[in-house]
C-alpha cells in the first residue's frame, strides 16, 4: 500500500513540474487504464481460409497495413485498414462476413454508422476516377449480415465531391456537412440521417 502511495506522489508531482504536464501525465497513467483489459479474440482481414474469399482487388488493397478505424454495430464489427480495404465480421461466429469494398478498384477511405435506419455509409475513392472524386453508399446491417454488400445504394450523386472536397457527418444533431469545390462552397444538410437515410438517394 505504501509503494503504490508513494508511486501515486511521484505521478502527480512529474504532472506538475514537467514542461508538458498533461502529456507526461497521460503517459504515466496509461498502463493502469488499461491494465483490467483482456484480448478476448481478435479478427484477420485477410484470413485466406474463409468462405468469402478475397475479390481480384487492386494489389496494394491486399497488403497488410495498420487498421485506422473501427466500427461495431448490431454484433457486426467492421474494420478499416489503411490500404482502404474493410472488412465485416460477426461477433457471433468470430468470423469474417464479408468485404466492404463492393469493387475491385474501390479504396473506402471512412466508416459511418446511421443508427436511425441501422445502415453503414462508406465514403469511397475509385482507382478508374484517379482516387479524385468521393462516392458515398448506405448499406443496410442486414443485408451486411446476409454478406451483401453490394445491395447498398449511392448518396448523393448529385453533388459533385472532388478532391479538395469532403463530407462529414454529425450523429448528435442528425447533420450532414460537405465541401465541395464550388461556388456554393459549403453544402449543410439538415436532418438527413433522420429523413433520407432509410433509403432516398439525394
Amino acid at each position: 500500500m505504501r509503494l503504490t502511495s508513494t508511486a501515486s506522489i511521484k505521478k502527480l508531482q512529474s504532472r506538475e513540474i514537467s514542461s508538458k504536464p498533461h502529456r507526461a501525465f497521460v503517459a504515466a497513467t496509461a498502463p493502469h487504464r488499461f491494465q483490467n483489459m483482456r484480448l478476448t479474440h481478435q479478427f484477420d482481414t485477410h484470413y485466406a481460409k474463409h468462405r468469402s474469399s478475397p475479390k481480384p482487388f487492386l494489389p496494394f488493397l491486399m497488403k497488410r497495413t495498420k487498421v485506422v478505424e473501427i466500427v461495431a454495430a448490431k454484433n457486426v464489427v467492421f474494420s478499416l485498414a489503411h490500404s482502404g480495404l474493410c472488412a465485416a465480421f460477426s461477433r457471433e461466429t468470430n468470423e469474417r462476413i464479408c468485404f466492404m469494398n463492393v469493387s475491385p478498384d474501390e479504396v473506402i477511405r471512412s466508416l459511418f454508422y446511421n443508427k436511425n435506419n441501422e445502415s453503414l455509409i462508406t465514403v469511397s475513392v475509385y482507382a478508374s476516377e484517379n482516387f479524385s472524386s468521393l462516392k458515398c453508399r448506405s448499406t443496410r446491417i442486414e443485408y451486411i449480415r446476409r454478406a451483401e454488400p453490394d445491395a447498398g445504394f449511392p448518396l448523393f450523386q448529385s453533388e459533385s465531391l472532388k478532391w479538395p472536397g469532403f463530407v462529414e457527418f454529425d450523429d448528435v444533431n442528425a447533420k450532414i456537412g460537405m465541401f465541395k469545390r464550388s461556388r456554393s462552397g459549403f453544402v449543410e444538410k439538415e436532418n438527413w440521417l433522420e429523413t433520407k437515410g432509410s433509403g432516398e438517394i439525394g
